[in-house]
């Protein structure tokens, strides 16, 4: 078009902005005229048909696009013409979990249309506790929901919740209200939802950890646990886990309330402004690589049946490494001993660590099958108690300081009982404990295990003899004049026992002699091993047996003849002499040998015999 062409120009745009203006309006149809010449005309046989067709294809398209976007723009609906809001009686920054708060719903139908069944539901956490509503008369309790009255335009209301707000402190917590209604007229329901995101800042659970600021790489250490209501309601099912990190543990638990179960502390109930504490040692066990440790603890309450974790508490611990290396030895590094010997246990205590010790205790559980804890405590200073043999500071002041880079020497005496009583081949096992504080660890202690070399005990053979002319029981054993006279004859019982105690031996020879007054009249008995034999040259008895079980008794009898002299009237004479018992230990491979005492007529455990006479007429 022409008048398109000769207005639409940027001369005419301001001397004739109306023409300008009304060519601009054209100029569409100046485009599809333009359009029509250069793609249509003359190129097409029937052009001016196929430039409609196509017009009308694009106008189809173009009202399609139209209808689609207007499809998915359209809402039916007023939910933006509906307000919403929702505001809490406390600001953000000051909530803790356990406070109490009062939850405001406001609406308003701000439409021209009346809304009708309208409800309101929240969504609360399930830490909350609900206490009052309002309207209280149009609350469901179990959804959460309030009944409202038909709205009209323009008219507005409110929702009233309040109660106790629990939950894990720094934790998001989405607190919803959604309003559901009907428009006049219609059956569709609509929702209209608003949301609130509050964190809690902290818990009226308070949680404490009372201990030192350094631990003790292996050691132990005092701790105490604090747990403090500071709320206005009464907490229930409070529970504390109390399994620790690999290398930390808690021993030695006690309570003020409540009970303890599978590495978790239980409390019942925890009434406002109550107090309860757990103590204990949190013992060590870490690495000498380990230069820092800590301790979280997470307690939880139970609300409407859910646990909700509360504030976790951490306490940071830098940790030293005191470190005590002893050595043990035997005085002459003995391997062996006899019953009622005493050996020399020395230790070397030397401080390698990072830290000054003091007030050193070592205890040292005793063997009282094996040791003699009587003599025990006469050879050394210390203090015994319940198999338990303890030297510390208080009895020797060597231990009451070891600082570091020091080395102190120690020598524990232990005698063997004379003969120990049970068991076989005995082995004295001592494995002291060394105790100590720290200097800046007030209650700390350090405590390691002490193992010295073993020593096997050999073991006792026990000789014993009497002289009998009656047996206990009255039995007559011997013949002859009782008292005896001189020259004549008078036969007696020669009553000799071995007693093993612990340890098998072999090669047992006993011997004893005649004295030239005595004879021997080859009357015998012996419960093990060979006869006894006499030599009639140098009146020698013996016996022999190849072993001897532990706590094995072996009894030897014969009979001797005593013909007294005129010389040793009014006397008690010796008849049997030079008794003597040699065998080998086969548990420590030593040989022992043990003597008797001459035995006489003096039947000194013959009662019978000692009232008839014993002394030579």
């Amino acid at each position: 078009m022409r008048f398109v062409e000769t207005h639409l120009t940027k001369d005419r745009l301001f001397h004739k902005p109306h023409k300008w203006f009304l060519a601009f309006l054209l100029s569409p149809i100046h485009f599809l005229e333009l359009h029509y010449k250069n793609k249509y005309h003359l190129n097409f046989q029937h052009a001016k048909k196929l430039f409609v067709f196509d017009m009308g294809l694009l106008l189809s398209v173009v009202m399609l696009l139209a209808a689609t976007i207007f499809w998915f723009t359209y809402n039916p609906t007023i939910t933006n013409l509906i307000f919403l809001s929702i505001n809490t009686s406390s600001p953000d920054t000051k909530i803790i979990s356990g406070d109490y708060l009062t939850y405001t719903i406001t609406y308003q139908n701000k439409s021209d249309i009346k809304i009708v069944s309208p409800s309101l539901t929240t969504n609360l956490p399930s830490g909350f506790v609900i206490e009052t509503t309002e309207p209280k008369e149009s609350f469901n309790p179990m959804e959460r929901k309030f009944t409202l009255v038909d709205l009209s335009p323009e008219q507005h209301g409110q929702a009233v919740i309040s109660g106790w707000f629990y939950g894990t402190p720094g934790v998001e917590n989405k607190i919803t209200a959604i309003l559901e209604y009907t428009q006049e007229g219609r059956t569709n329901k609509e929702i209209k939802s608003t949301p609130l995101f509050q964190f809690q800042r902290g818990s009226v659970l308070k949680t404490e950890i009372n201990a030192p600021e350094k631990l003790i790489a292996t050691g132990s250490t005092p701790i105490k646990i604090t747990l403090t209501n500071n709320g206005k309601r009464t907490l229930n099912n409070i529970t504390l886990p109390l399994a620790l990190p690999a290398g930390l543990s808690l021993v030695g638990l006690k309570t003020d309330k409540e009970k303890i179960e599978n590495k978790r502390w239980q409390i019942d109930e925890l009434k406002p402004n109550e107090i309860v504490n757990l103590s204990a040692e949190l013992k060590t066990n870490l690495s000498e690589q380990t230069k820092a440790a800590a301790l979280k603890l997470t307690p939880s309450i139970e609300v409407n049946g859910a646990k909700i974790a509360q504030n976790t508490v951490e306490k940071n611990f830098l940790v030293l490494h005191p470190r005590i290396s002893v050595q043990s030895y035997w005085t002459n590094e003995s391997e062996k001993t006899q019953p009622g010997q005493t050996v020399e246990l020395n230790l070397s205590l030397a401080n390698n660590g990072d830290i000054d010790l003091n007030n050193l205790e070592i205890t040292v559980p005793i063997q009282s099958e094996i040791i003699n804890t009587a003599k025990l405590t006469k050879l050394n200073t210390g203090n015994y108690k319940d198999k338990i043999f303890t030297i510390n500071s208080r009895h020797n002041a060597g231990l009451l300081m070891l600082a570091k880079n020091q080395t102190k020497d120690l020598t524990i005496k232990i005698p063997i009982l004379e003969s120990p009583a049970d068991g076989a081949d005995l082995i004295l096992k001592l494995n002291p404990e060394l105790k100590a504080n720290l200097n800046e660890l007030t209650g700390a202690a350090y405590q390691t295990k002490i193992s010295a070399p073993e020593i096997k005990i050999g073991t006792q053979l026990d000789l014993t003899g009497e002289v009998r002319y009656f047996t206990a029981d009255g039995d007559q054993l011997g013949r002859g004049p009782l008292p005896p006279e001189a020259g004549k004859e008078t036969k007696y019982w020669a009553l000799l026992k071995i007693t093993n105690t612990t340890s098998k031996v072999t090669n047992l020879i006993l011997t004893g002699k005649l004295p030239e007054y005595v004879a021997w009249t080859n009357k015998s008995s012996v419960s093990h091993g060979s006869s006894v034999n006499f030599n009639e040259k140098t009146k020698i008895i013996s016996w022999s047996l190849n072993s001897l079980a532990p706590q094995q008794t072996v009894g030897i009898y014969f009979e001797l003849a005593l013909t007294p002299t005129a010389e040793q009237v009014g006397t008690a004479p010796i008849i049997l002499q030079n008794i003597k018992l040699e065998a080998t230990d086969d548990f420590i491979k030593e040989k022992t040998s043990h003597t008797l005492q001459d035995l006489d007529t003096s039947l000194t455990h013959d009662l019978i015999g000692r009232e008839k006479g014993v002394k030579i007429k």
